[in-house]
């Protein structure tokens, strides 16, 4: 899967999250489908071929971290 097919992707799977938490009266409650829908973006992320602008993926958002070992 390409970059920007990840992309376009992980879009349409935020798009159906924020349309469940704003048809939803009970906020504080994790709905099943949103997990479901943040697993499926979590796996395109681990795909991605990251193409990072400010230490933020342009595809996948997802934030660029530096090695936590590297300060010690």
């Amino acid at each position: 899967m390409s970059g920007e097919e990840i992309k376009q992707k992980i879009k349409y799977l935020n798009d159906q999250i924020e349309f469940i938490q704003n048809s939803s009266v009970v906020k504080f409650i994790l709905n099943p489908k949103i997990m479901s829908l943040q697993s499926e973006i979590s796996k395109l992320q681990k795909q991605c071929p990251h193409m990072f602008v400010n230490h933020i993926c342009s595809y996948c958002n997802l934030e660029e971290h530096e090695d936590e070992d590297s300060g010690n």
